[in-house]
């Protein structure tokens, strides 16, 4: 399977309000996408909880599931996606703190989680050597 295959569509809108640019990051528990906020008027970073050695697209190329051969990873899959939504909860409680990105909105779509942060442009890490 493709990395990009894990990825959402460009143009798809998450929360019918989060149109996807493209991907800024991936690691062992998700996919960080560039997307445009339609009501706000401006890019955003988009984090989706989605672990790539256990999940896969459907085949309508948006909605995840635990790969059928791993089904017996199904709870700690769960137990992860709910630890994601905490994580996110934990950071709204934070929100005054300084220095910290605050969540401007968490939700479920896709049969997975998603959290939206401001989106903090800069450069490649090497750049700032």
């Amino acid at each position: 399977m493709e990395m990009s295959d894990c990825y959402l569509p460009k143009g798809h809108v998450l929360n019918q309000r989060y149109e996807v640019f493209d991907v800024i990051g991936s690691g062992g528990f998700g996919i960080t996408y560039r997307a445009f906020d339609l009501l706000l008027n401006r890019f955003v970073a988009v984090k989706e909880f989605f672990i790539m050695q256990w999940m896969e697209r459907c085949r309508d190329g948006r909605k995840c599931r635990i790969r059928p051969s791993l089904q017996k990873s199904g709870n700690r899959a769960e137990s992860c996606r709910m630890n994601f939504h905490r994580e996110a909860k934990i950071m709204e409680n934070l929100k005054n703190i300084p220095y910290l990105s605050r969540i401007q909105e968490n939700f479920s779509e896709n049969n997975t989680e998603y959290i939206v942060m401001k989106l903090l442009e800069g450069g490649e890490h090497d750049a700032l050597y």
